[in-house]
């Protein structure tokens, strides 16, 4: 696939991510015919689906990884490519390259520590292995089974970090083997020390960066490698030089998670990461939260997500739904939402691909749109408070059109 397809693929993009954590298959079975033509109906043109998922599980037949419990010898992702072709829906196959709570039961070692300590994600019950650890080679093992196996025309690689502040064995030795130095207690951006730590962690998540894309190409060079960045939140993290480089250089794409509920940050946290995105050349794929929580099957409400949804578009951002959360009590009620923007979308391409930012149209924001979002109801958490909602706050509609 040339490099114009490939941005052209990228660029036209109405995804919809399915995780599999909400999946209990040993308490029922999951229909991915219902689930694709549902997401078709949607008008959505591609599925993301966790196939080597957060918890270290296969949801495939891997002779490598351990099975999902209930799995029962089916191939998702094979279900999922026969259906998604029928459908006329573009796969996007996605696999965690480094949480993993089974892998730290056999080797503990590899687990990200901090200070000495082990790191254990906050959030949701998963551990983070380094990826400077022999957990690397395992997880691109899977990779390669994944890609040989099924050939797919997108590949995601989630959960890529290289943990500031990690002095687990391996990171350390790499780090002296690089540098002579060792791992600095804290951030101090006037001590040399700490800068030409920041520029090795920098440079080696690139060569790792490089390494695990490969192995997606050297089984078909023409297959899209898109890597998730999270929240690109400091300089520590991230840079838009390195990420540039992920985007342009070294993968096809980059993903940011543009979270506003899921991460409690503000509405123009959306506009924050579009901007990012445009400093980099890149229309950048965003997280638009459906569920209004990490992992429950709630559903935010319609008006909310097609806000989010026209907020990344008006912002030159390219949204993916995240995530429809199909169970037995999962809440569908507000695919409707999802139908109604993304048919705005598909039937309106030129406009699509043309959008920018532009701070002028902000005025074009509606009160009612305003008012809901000053109403400060739980869990929205959002900052604005009821005697604000008169003001025009210019961080807040700069680029919102």
């Amino acid at each position: 696939m040339k490099r114009e397809i490939q941005e052209n693929l990228l660029c036209n993009l109405r995804c919809v991510s399915l995780e599999p954590n909400y999946w209990n298959l040993e308490k029922y079975d999951l229909d991915i015919e219902q689930i694709v033509k549902i997401v078709a109906d949607a008008n959505a043109n591609a599925i993301r689906v966790g196939f080597f998922g957060h918890s270290g599980y296969a949801y495939y037949p891997s002779e490598i990884a351990p099975h999902v419990p209930g799995l029962k010898g089916r191939d998702f992702l094979a279900e999922f490519q026969q259906h998604c072709s029928d459908n006329g829906i573009e796969l996007i196959v996605y696999a965690n390259c480094s949480w993993d709570y089974h892998k730290y039961d056999v080797h503990p070692e590899w687990v990200v520590k901090i200070h000495g300590e082990k790191s254990m994600e906050t959030e949701v019950p998963f551990v983070r292995m380094c990826l400077n650890s022999p957990y690397r080679d395992y997880s691109l093992s899977v990779h390669r089974e994944m890609m040989e196996r099924y050939k797919p025309n997108i590949f995601y690689i989630d959960t890529f970090k290289l943990n500031h502040f990690c002095d687990c064995k391996y990171c350390c030795r790499e780090l002296e083997k690089s540098t002579g130095l060792k791992v600095p207690q804290k951030a101090d951006w006037k001590d040399e020390h700490w800068c030409t730590y920041v520029d090795w962690r920098l440079k080696r998540e690139l060569e790792l960066a490089k390494i695990f894309t490969d192995n997606v190409k050297a089984v078909k060079p023409e297959t899209v490698v898109i890597i998730n960045r999270e929240r690109f939140q400091n300089q520590i993290s991230s840079t838009p030089e390195a990420n540039y480089e992920l985007a342009h250089t070294i993968a096809d794409h980059i993903h940011g998670e543009s979270a506003v509920r899921l991460q409690q940050d503000e509405f123009w946290h959306i506009n924050q990461q579009c901007y990012y995105g445009q400093s980099m050349d890149v229309a950048l794929w965003l997280w638009v939260e459906y569920v209004n929580g990490w992992w429950v099957h709630s559903a935010c409400p319609p008006d909310e997500i097609k806000l989010k949804i026209v907020k990344t578009i008006a912002n030159g951002g390219r949204p993916n739904i995240w995530s429809l959360p199909f169970a037995p009590s999962g809440d569908l009620s507000s695919v409707s939402a999802i139908k109604q923007a993304y048919g705005l979308i598909k039937d309106n391409p030129v406009v699509f691909d043309g959008t920018k930012t532009c701070a002028d149209t902000a005025i074009l924001t509606s009160t009612a749109s305003r008012q809901f979002y000053v109403q400060g109801i739980e869990p929205f958490k959002y900052p604005y408070k009821p005697e604000d909602k008169d003001l025009l706050f210019q961080e807040e509609f700069d680029g919102l059109s």
